[in-house]
């Protein structure tokens, strides 16, 4: 076992054939590469120019787009919206009870809804309501003490007075409040 094999060059014996044979072959394989270099770079030319023929300009581009949103915004959202709102209401309304289902229709009838949703806005204001509330239940408290002590009658529509009192000053508050606010958004 300690014989090794003799490292010899027997088998790479370069020959002159082999040698200009193996010249043709690099040279062929140069060509062939340099042919696929050529040809890699033209079609990056003709993919180039095809992507700028196919690309739009800046004000095409805008034009474009305005179109196709003006349109998208302007119908296609609303209808979709309320066909949505309005299989709902009816899957959510064919299981209810019969009683539950004339009310449900009710209360979700268009002209009640847009009522609701103005009075949300402009009525149920929650700063005036809570400025409404605590007017009502300090004056309140105030004319108790007083009408005790002073020994007159004590007035229940004071309290309606002193709600209604305290609810302008909550609307004046948030409008002076929206005013600020506006005007900081200016500077």
């Amino acid at each position: 076992m300690s014989e090794r094999l003799a490292s010899s060059n027997e088998h790479h014996v370069k020959t002159p054939e082999a040698s200009l044979e193996s010249k043709k072959n690099l040279e062929k394989i140069e060509a062939a590469a340099q042919h696929d270099k050529e040809k890699q770079h033209h079609q990056v030319d003709k993919i180039r120019h095809e992507i700028e023929s196919r690309a739009l300009s800046k004000k095409e581009q805008s034009k474009v787009e305005s179109e196709t949103s003006a349109t998208w915004h302007a119908g296609d959202h609303r209808h979709s919206k309320a066909e949505g709102y309005k299989k709902t209401m009816q899957r959510v309304q064919a299981h209810l009870p019969s009683k539950s289902r004339t009310f449900s229709k009710l209360l979700h009838n268009k002209t009640v809804e847009r009522l609701s949703e103005v009075s949300a806005v402009t009525i149920a204001r929650p700063n005036c309501v809570l400025i409404g509330a605590t007017f009502s239940l300090i004056g309140s408290i105030l004319l108790l003490f007083a009408s005790k002590r002073y020994g007159f009658e004590y007035n229940y529509f004071v309290i309606v007075v002193l709600f209604a009192i305290g609810y302008l000053t909550g609307l004046v508050w948030d409008v002076i409040v929206l005013l600020l606010a506006k005007k900081r958004m200016e500077d």
